[in-house]
This record gives structure tokens, C-alpha cells and sequence, in this order.
């Protein structure tokens, strides 16, 4: 038995569609759905079935030219992305209003148009507003990731040419565009929306570790102006209050919650947590702070009401807690705790001195702490007494 191979791409499928704009059009182009449009494509529309002669069909009345008219890429249509402009297409170097062929993006290997230097099965391009090639990651809010490269060329970020891409953007998890998507009004006041990107795995793993979600984040690049990265960057925005007077409602950038079921852990040494944060490495590093947990009050209005840069609160009734906060401090670390003092102004701040107290020195400071809404001071002597 014999294989007869061509040179032929069977996986790559190409349609026809039509580009209505006046942009010059190149092979490799990527384009977008016209998906808010009500200009038709047959030049009739149908209402209580009777067709009638007319250009635009109303809104919701399922206008064909919606995934038959494309446009170069912008912020409101990177969800509608079409695909890239097929070789040998009608159109191709004309500048006006044509039909074309598209090569659609469901994971082929096809000839993409790129403007940023590749590396082959490593640089991830995408779509940016306005321009009629693929780039590199840029702002998120005008960037949309498509695919992979699949060669390596250092010319293309001087001349956007052709390179061959692997075009498949549910690679990516992309929800961002020029207005927010809409998840409803919910169905009753007692229901949780769950999760829109939803992962719900059960493992019978017995040794080692195992994740149901792994961001693995590599900063490779030499920072030379204000900025930095984050490996999950979780933003929450509350634009309306609250109308519960009766019990709390709580908004949360993020909830990590672990749920222990039964008597299922009988491991005495287990550590069990709701957010472990961790910071290791073993080379030597220069750097105004290295932190495994950074927490930042950042609020400037007025806030009626209690506000805390950290809370915690034992609510278990089931068991004795042993401690509500557990420090350990190894032979190289400095202090125990540090505090700084404050700026903001107040009559009384957290950290006061001690002058006048018969049995400290007014080196000595007085730490202010609220207990049960009452105020008290920890004292912190400069030297060990006695010794």
C-alpha cells in the first residue's frame, strides 16, 4: 500500500466573504465579522413574512450580513475575528470594497501575516486595532492572542511579510472588549452564579502534586521603567451598593475557599489552608522588598465604617483554634515584625512615644490597639530589661 502526499493543506478550510472597507488588501490579513451591522447582503428583508425591498434589516431580525461583510480588526469586533486572508484570494493588493477568500481560524497551520520578530512554536501573535497584520502581545485592552508562530524569521518586525501560524484562538482564554459581556441579572436573591469559566475536576491522585489550574509565568525581560508582572491579576469593580441591610454582602477580588468533608483527613500532619502564599528561590537577589504576602490599603475617599488593611476572624464552632496568627522566624531573620510609622496625620496614631511613663524610657514606644472598640497601647521597650 502506497500514501500519495501532495503538498496540499487538508486541514485548512477557506471561505468566501466580502471586505467592506477601502484598506488595501495582502494575503495573510486578518479580518473581522461586521457583527453589528444592519446593512444587508440579498437587498431585501422579510417582516411577518412579506419580503420587502430595503438595504438594512432591523436589529434582531437575523440580517445575513452580519457573517458575510469583514473589516480590518478593531477593539468591538476582536470577538467576531473571521480569519486571515487566504493565498491566491480575489482581492488581494486592491484597495476597496471586494470579495475574498479566508482561511477560517480552527487550528490549521496556514500563511499568516506578521509584524513582530518569531521564534518558532514560542511567539504568540494576535490581533491589534487598525492594523492589517498580526503583532506581539501589547495593552490588553487592544490586543487579542490568535496563534503560535510556526517558523523563526527576525525581518518581520522591520516589513510585516508571511509566516507560516498556527491560527487557533480558543489557545487562549480572551474575554476582553470594548464593553463588558453581560452574565444576566441572576434568577432570585438567594442563587450564586457559578463560575463562567468553570473547572470542576475530581482526582483519585495518591502521591506527588497535582493542580487543577497551573499559571506558570516566566519574566524573563530586563525592566527599565515603572511597571511589572503579575501572574494572576485579579480585578473587581462594584459600581452600585448594596441594598442588604439585613445581613452582609460580600465583594471579593478573590475567594479561595478549602472545604473539608467528613472525617475523610485522619493524616495528623497534614497542613491544611485556604491561601498558602509562598516566595522561595536560592539565588542571591537585590531588592527594596521580598514578600510572600503583600497587603495594600489604596483607598483614598471617605469610608463610613470600619476599614482594615488585614482582618482576621475565627468563626468555627466545631473545634479549639490554637492560634488566630502563627509567626516563625528563622536565625537570618531580623525581626519578628516591623512597623513604620504612618503618615496621614491624626491625633493619635498607632505608634506613639512614651514619654512621662514612670516605667519606660521615652525611647520606648506604645503601640495603639482597639479591644472590643476600647483603646489600649502595647508597649515596646528599646532594650531587653534586666540585661
Amino acid at each position: 500500500m502506497s500514501f500519495n502526499l501532495t503538498a496540499g493543506n487538508p486541514r485548512a478550510h477557506r471561505i468566501r466573504v466580502f471586505f467592506d472597507e477601502t484598506t488595501t488588501i495582502y494575503e495573510g490579513m486578518p479580518v473581522c465579522y461586521d457583527w453589528d451591522s444592519t446593512t444587508n447582503w440579498f437587498g431585501g428583508s422579510m417582516s411577518l413574512g412579506e419580503v420587502s425591498e430595503t438595504n438594512t434589516t432591523a436589529e434582531g431580525a437575523h440580517n445575513e450580513g452580519k457573517y458575510i461583510r469583514v473589516k480590518t480588526p478593531l477593539v468591538t469586533n476582536f470577538h467576531a475575528f473571521a480569519g486571515v486572508v487566504a493565498k491566491g484570494s480575489p482581492g488581494i493588493g486592491q484597495t476597496g470594497k471586494t470579495a475574498i477568500d479566508i482561511y477560517v481560524p480552527n487550528g490549521a497551520i496556514v500563511p499568516v501575516r506578521v509584524g513582530v520578530n518569531s521564534l518558532v512554536g514560542r511567539t504568540i501573535v494576535g490581533l491589534q486595532t487598525g492594523l492589517t497584520y498580526l503583532v506581539a502581545p501589547i495593552a490588553v485592552e487592544d490586543f487579542r492572542p490568535l496563534g503560535v508562530a510556526c517558523e523563526t524569521d527576525a525581518t518581520l518586525a522591520a516589513t510585516p511579510s508571511i509566516i507560516l501560524t498556527k491560527l487557533e484562538p480558543n489557545m487562549f482564554l480572551s474575554q476582553n472588549f470594548s464593553t463588558d459581556l453581560y452574565a444576566g441579572a441572576g434568577v432570585g436573591a438567594a442563587s450564586w452564579l457559578q463560575g463562567l469559566n468553570h473547572l470542576a475536576i475530581e482526582t483519585a491522585h495518591t502521591s506527588g502534586g497535582w493542580d487543577t489550574l497551573r499559571i506558570a509565568t516566566n519574566a524573563s525581560g530586563v525592566m527599565a521603567a515603572t511597571g511589572g508582572a503579575c501572574s494572576i491579576n485579579s480585578y473587581l469593580k462594584v459600581t452600585v451598593p448594596s441594598d442588604n441591610t439585613a445581613a452582609a454582602v460580600y465583594y471579593r477580588a478573590t475567594l479561595s475557599l478549602t472545604h473539608l468533608v467528613g472525617s475523610v483527613i485522619t493524616n495528623g500532619s497534614a497542613i491544611i489552608t485556604g491561601l498558602h502564599s509562598q516566595i522561595g528561590g536560592s539565588d542571591d537577589v537585590t531588592c527594596g522588598h521580598a514578600s510572600a504576602l503583600w497587603a495594600d490599603y489604596g483607598l483614598t475617599g471617605t469610608i463610613t465604617g470600619l476599614s482594615e488593611v488585614l482582618h482576621l476572624s475565627h468563626n468555627g464552632t466545631g473545634g479549639q483554634l490554637n492560634q488566630m496568627i502563627y509567626m516563625r522566624g528563622g536565625a537570618d531573620c531580623t525581626y519578628l515584625m516591623r512597623l513604620d510609622f504612618l503618615t496621614g496625620g491624626g491625633d493619635v496614631g498607632p505608634i506613639v512615644d512614651c514619654a512621662g511613663d514612670v516605667t519606660v524610657t521615652t525611647d520606648d514606644k506604645a503601640i495603639a490597639i482597639s479591644i472590643d472598640g476600647v483603646l489600649y497601647y502595647l508597649i515596646a521597650v528599646d532594650g531587653i530589661p534586666g540585661a
